[in-house]
This record gives C-alpha cells, structure tokens and sequence, in this order.
C-alpha cells in the first residue's frame, strides 16, 4: 500500500487529470465540494479514508456519475 504522502499526491495529479489543469485542481481542492458532503477535499486528503473518499468523487466526476 502506497504511502500516505504518496496518495495525496496521486490525488493532485488526478485531480488535474479530470479538471483539465493543475490550477483547477488546486482550486477544486480549496474549497468545499457537494459530493464529499461540504468538506474541503485537501482536509480529507491527509487520512487514508480521506484520499479514498476524494478519490471516488474525482472518478464519479470523471465518469460522469451524478453525485
């Protein structure tokens, strides 16, 4: 199982792979998000259950799950 340092960075990286930019994901990760319930995904990011939590929303987003 990858490190958690690790994750949070594959979750940037993802991130700006759905949102089309790394500035877009930077920005998406500031601020409150509707499909994790109105937490800060980089708040989350820094726990395991955290970076599988956005990493399902990035996906769902990505697939175009309506969330």
């Amino acid at each position: 199982m990858p490190h958690l340092e690790e994750r949070r960075t594959e979750m940037y990286r993802l991130a700006a792979k759905v949102l089309g930019s790394a500035e877009n994901a930077e920005d998406w990760m500031r601020h409150p998000a509707l499909g994790l319930n109105g937490q800060v995904p980089a708040e989350l990011i820094g726990t395991a259950e955290g970076v599988e939590l956005v990493e399902t929303l990035l996906m769902q987003i990505e697939y175009g799950v309506y969330v």
